[in-house]
């Protein structure tokens, strides 16, 4: 019995990789429930993606610094004291055929539950992005 005990301490420094993990899951977007989506084209970039309705009315425009950047019910509705994050979500070009999740850098204080639904359902839109 005692050996059996000492080959599972050898066994332990598998699990105690995982809150390694864990601590990197603040990169890593929310979980949420995208729902229903609609597919929103991209000509510009040669690309087409699924929105989630969630976002409402959706819009976009691709900025001076080629970042197509969202304008939405679901962002609109993110508080005043956060109102600067508004202009801050979307999609990030990444070379030539890789994209990434525009976010604000800061979680917005007020609202981090929207801050969130609003990071995992563009992360989700990014995630589906296929040529068009």
């Amino acid at each position: 019995e005692t050996p059996t005990t000492g080959s599972t301490p050898s066994a332990s420094p598998s699990p105690s990789t995982d809150p390694e993990p864990s601590e990197t899951a603040d990169d890593q977007p929310p979980q949420v429930e995208v729902g229903p989506t609609m597919v929103l084209d991209v000509p510009f970039w040669g690309i087409t993606a699924d929105l989630s309705t969630r976002f409402g009315q959706t819009s976009y425009v691709i900025d001076a610094d080629s970042r197509l950047v969202l304008n939405s019910a679901l962002i609109s509705s993110l508080p005043e004291s956060c109102a600067a994050m508004r202009s801050e979500w979307g999609i990030s070009r990444v070379g030539d055929a890789s994209f990434e999740v525009l976010k604000p850098a800061q979680r917005c204080a007020e609202a981090p539950e929207l801050y969130d639904e609003i990071w995992g359902l563009s992360a989700a839109m990014v995630e589906s992005i296929r040529p068009l």
